[in-house]
């Protein structure tokens, strides 16, 4: 038997938004705990260097994608602005 994520997700929550008591002290135990692992896998990352250091990095990029995550930049037009690219093109390949 255990406790289910979203009664965690909501006491963490919560913990966040209460100055002190049970909930802020979870809140803080959580974060602490998570610093503590990243400050670990890096160091841990740093002396793999002679090794197979992916393994770590896989794990940070998992667990912390807004720090070591992969970024991918993706351009999204709409269909107006696709069809302005294709016309300004197509007057440029003319005038050729």
């Amino acid at each position: 038997m255990g406790v289910e994520e979203h009664t965690i997700s909501r006491w963490y929550h919560r913990g966040a938004s209460e100055a002190r008591g049970l909930y802020r002290e979870f809140h803080v135990a959580v974060n602490r705990a998570e610093a503590e692992f990243m400050q670990e896998a890096t160091e841990t990352l740093q002396a793999a260097s002679t090794s197979n250091p992916r393994h770590v990095q896989w794990l940070l990029s998992r667990r912390f994608p807004e720090l070591y995550g992969r970024r991918d930049n993706v351009e999204a037009k709409s269909p107006e602005d696709q069809a302005a690219d294709t016309a300004a093109l197509r007057d440029l390949l003319l005038d050729r």
